[in-house]
């Protein structure tokens, strides 16, 4: 085994180098960028940070995304608590599985041998180039890996007939996992079902289908049972439950009513392709290559399915934004290398000058394209800049009041800023941040962080100023700042430090140039 992946190592060892290069050019992550600013990452860093501390998830901290989510983020924090190398690491090893399987499903397109492991680059560079990566740790991301493993099983279902147990294991494993992770996720697999019952039962495969169905849900089941009994020895069982089911379904998502009316379908898909116009083109051209030039059909109705039914599942959860289109794009992009190798087979015959096509393709893609589509990229800021990253400058003002020891926050009206990545932080409280839950349908929430507050129970309190698309404002003025806070915070803590950070915001259908965002930290009185 160790053999096998030294030589692919080695056969393919240029192309990891350019993957590797494209990680550390355009992931925020990279080291050499100051951080990820997008509070969503930054809470995921936090409750990773906070599990290796001793504090389980949902039982002991709140955040509503799925156990297996967390998993990563914890892995994330064993290389360090400290900075984001840790989520550089994973998210450059997730690129490079999305390449491997593009690879694999060129293969089964029928590209040629030496050109696949260029042709697979572009898949990476143009989930990177879509604004929906914003600035990359979403579950999306690393669901897309899962998505792809299964697709290609899938892929070589139909092109081949025959699908052994142990795939189909694995097709329910890499469910298991997005189930856990984001379970709006899913929406691929059910496509993946449906078509695999469709021709099995269209060929009467009784006995198979029901060999098939057990293999899939052992594969489920191997991810499923190992995470109930680790929540079932800890006393988290109940609090998983309540938090990732009843309450994201209560206080998060959709009435089922409107999920279902035609209009608000349409508008789901209308959704995605009006704020990034340029997946519905790469999936018209690749479908349309590949259904009348490539006779590909198969592949083509897999993938359009696929992302029909994954927009309408991620919709479910009804928070417009748009990383929650970053699956359909990936989907959507599946076919794109296909479509671009049948467009330089036909302006040039010799296979020399095919090759280098290929390959300027490929890299252009790579360097090009990601900083000049994905403004979030264009807009991290590297470690040599002056600019402000506010997270590290007001992590820093804390550690050289606290010393060494460690410090408690709450993010009063907002996500974690990741201060915690630049200062020792304890996480002593079920609530520490304020998340995107619905506050009438989840009022607990809001509740406890009052008390918090009130009780001055945290060293310090952070505010976003112009959280919700207010305007900036003067940080020089005092006054101005204060009036922007709430009184319970006033009341009981002190402005210390004031910060800024630059982040583009994105109100599809448009890209609007970056907004500065402000925060304001207290100290406890």
């Amino acid at each position: 085994m160790l053999v096998g992946i030294k030589n692919r190592i080695k056969n393919n060892w240029v192309v990891l180098v350019i993957l590797l290069l494209g990680s550390f050019l355009f992931i925020s992550a990279s080291p050499l960028y100051k951080g990820n600013p997008w509070g969503d990452t930054n809470a995921m860093l936090a409750i990773g940070q906070a599990w290796l501390d001793g504090r389980v998830p949902f039982r002991d901290i709140f955040e509503q995304r799925g156990p297996v989510f967390y998993v990563y983020y914890l892995v994330m924090n064993l290389f360090s608590t400290k900075g984001y190398i840790g989520l550089f690491i994973i998210e450059t090893l997730n690129l490079i599985g999305i390449w491997y399987w593009e690879k694999k499903i060129l293969q089964l397109l029928q590209v040629p041998n030496k050109l696949q492991k260029w042709l697979a680059l572009i898949l990476p560079f143009f989930l990177l180039s879509s604004f929906s990566f914003e600035n990359g740790g979403s579950p999306e991301e690393f669901a897309f890996f899962w998505i792809l493993w299964s697709f290609y099983y899938l892929l070589l279902f139909l092109k081949t007939g025959k699908l052994k147990n142990y795939q189909v294991f694995l097709i329910g494993f890499g469910a298991a996992l997005v189930f856990w992770m984001k379970y709006s996720l899913v929406g691929a697999w059910f496509i993946f079902i449906l078509v695999y019952l469709f021709i099995a039962l269209k060929n009467r495969y009784w006995v198979e289908i029901l060999v098939k169905v057990v293999s899939f849900l052992l594969g489920f089941l191997s991810v499923t049972l190992p995470l109930m009994v680790y929540y079932q020895l800890v006393k988290g069982v109940p609090a998983l439950i309540k938090v990732y089911f009843v309450t994201n379904i209560g206080a998060y998502t959709q009435k089922w009513r409107n999920w279902f009316k035609t209009a608000f379908i349409f508008q789901a898909i209308n959704k995605n392709f009006m704020a990034q116009p340029i997946v519905l083109v790469v999936l018209t051209v690749g479908v349309v290559i590949a259904i009348f030039y490539r006779k590909e059909k198969q592949a083509a109705i897999l993938v359009v399915l696929t992302m029909i039914f994954s927009s309408f599942l991620s919709y479910w959860s009804l928070r417009q934004d748009s990383y929650m289109f970053l699956v359909s794009v990936g989907i959507s992009g599946i076919l794109l290398p296909l479509a671009i190798w049948d467009f330089i087979v036909q302006i040039s015959v010799e296979s020399k000058i095919r090759t280098k096509l290929v390959i300027a393709v490929a890299v252009i893609m790579t360097f090009a394209i990601p900083p000049m589509a994905n403004k979030f990229i264009r807009y991290a800021i590297p470690v040599s800049s002056s600019q402000n990253f506010a997270a590290q400058d007001l992590g820093r003002y804390i550690s050289k009041q606290s010393g060494k020891k460690a410090s408690t926050i709450i993010y009063a009206n907002m996500l974690s800023l990741g201060i915690e990545r630049f200062t020792n932080v304890k996480y002593k409280y079920y609530f520490f941040e304020t998340t995107n839950l619905n506050p009438q349908r989840f009022p607990q929430q809001r509740q406890s962080l009052n008390y918090l507050i009130e009780h001055q129970k945290a060293d310090y309190v952070v505010w976003g100023l112009n959280w919700g698309n207010r305007p900036p404002i003067d940080l020089k003025n005092k006054a101005a700042v204060i009036s922007q806070v709430s009184p319970i915070v006033t009341r009981h803590y002190k402005l210390v430090k004031v910060g800024t950070g630059m982040i583009p915001w994105i109100d599809p259908p448009f890209l609007t140039p970056a907004n500065q965002n402000q925060y304001a930290l207290f100290a406890r009185k």
